[in-house]
């Protein structure tokens, strides 16, 4: 795993005047697309606040603290024996 290691929950939200501002730490997937998961991910969070609170959002901010490779030990192969 590449990047920072601690980042307290993930999400940190502020109310503003202006709307509300929406911090979002992640961890991506070795060879996925980061904007569009991030695009995806701010889509999302704007629905879901404009649904449950009917205030708008300043800013949805998405850092991507690091990238998940795929795990380097292979799954062991057990055979029987007759």
């Amino acid at each position: 795993r590449f990047g920072k290691k601690i980042h307290g929950k993930g999400v940190k939200v502020e109310l503003l005047e202006e709307g509300i501002r929406v911090d979002v730490y992640c961890v991506m997937k070795f060879g996925v697309s980061i904007p569009t998961v991030a695009q995806g991910i701010q889509d999302n969070i704007r629905q879901a606040l404009i649904n449950m609170t009917a205030l708008e959002t300043e800013e949805i901010n998405i850092h991507v603290v690091g990238i998940q490779f795929e795990s380097q030990n292979p799954e062991p192969e057990y055979q029987e024996e007759l």
